[in-house]
């Protein structure tokens, strides 16, 4: 809450600092902002996991949070949010809480929270081997812009 009290404007983003997910921020808050949403969580599809939880969303609504299990396809958290500010102020938050337990979960099934889908690759370097993964990716990444 303090971090969203020092934004300016009447959205933000928040970007989990564990996952690498380079989508079109620009597209994810048009979105947010033609929707009036409450918060937009940028959503990736993915197939064969247990790792995490998957989202059950239609028409871009988020209907519900499921627990993690082992999927053969389903979408999943991206870990990017677009918020706005003022619709979180006013959720009487403790001064510590989890987004995703405490505002997502309990936000599920309403009108305001939204998810859009991307496909570009994700990477969650919450691990060793996907940390040495994303190490790979990215130096990849890095040779082909230069």
């Amino acid at each position: 809450m303090f971090a969203a009290g020092k934004a300016s404007g009447s959205d933000f983003i928040v970007i989990n600092g564990d996952t690498y997910f380079p989508i079109d921020l620009n597209r994810l808050c048009s979105f947010h902002t033609g929707h009036s949403a409450f918060i937009t969580v940028a959503l990736k599809k993915m197939k064969d996991f247990s790792r995490y939880g998957t989202i059950e969303y239609t028409d871009g609504k988020i209907l519900q949070f499921h627990e993690k299990k082992f999927c053969h396809d389903g979408f999943i958290n991206g870990g990017i949010y677009v918020m706005n500010r003022n619709m979180l102020m006013s959720r009487h938050l403790p001064e510590i809480f989890s987004l995703e337990k405490d505002v997502l979960e309990k936000s599920s099934g309403t009108s305001d929270l939204f998810g859009m889908a991307f496909n570009e690759p994700f990477l969650d370097i919450g691990i060793p081997e996907e940390y040495r993964r994303a190490g790979s990716i990215l130096g990849k990444a890095k040779k082909k812009r230069k």
